[in-house]
C-alpha cells in the first residue's frame, strides 16, 4: 500500500470514527432530554467501540465537530447544536 493509499485508510478511518461519535451522541440528547450530555455518558456509551477511543481521539473529533457547528464541548459537557434525532 502507498502512502496515499494509506492516507486515504487513515482519513476514511477518521471519518468513520467521527460518525460513530455522532451517531452515539444523537440518542444520548434525546435520551436525557437536554441540550447537554456529559463527557463521561458519552465514553460509557463508546466503550464497546473497537478499537475503543483514547481521550486524545475522542477530544480531536469532539474538537472537529465543534469547528463544524455540530456541538459545543465546554467543562466536559456536549452542548447540542445541530444534532437531531
Amino acid at each position: 500500500m502507498g502512502s496515499s493509499e494509506r492516507r486515504a485508510a487513515g482519513s476514511s478511518s477518521a471519518e468513520s470514527r467521527r460518525c460513530l461519535v455522532l451517531r452515539t451522541l444523537q440518542p444520548l440528547f434525546a435520551e436525557v432530554l437536554t441540550e447537554e450530555v456529559p463527557i463521561a455518558l458519552l465514553k460509557q456509551h463508546l466503550q464497546s467501540a473497537a478499537p475503543q477511543f483514547a481521550d486524545a481521539e475522542l477530544n480531536a473529533v469532539l474538537e472537529e465537530l465543534e469547528h463544524d457547528n455540530y456541538i459545543m464541548y465546554r467543562d466536559s459537557a456536549i452542548h447540542n447544536m445541530q444534532i437531531h434525532s
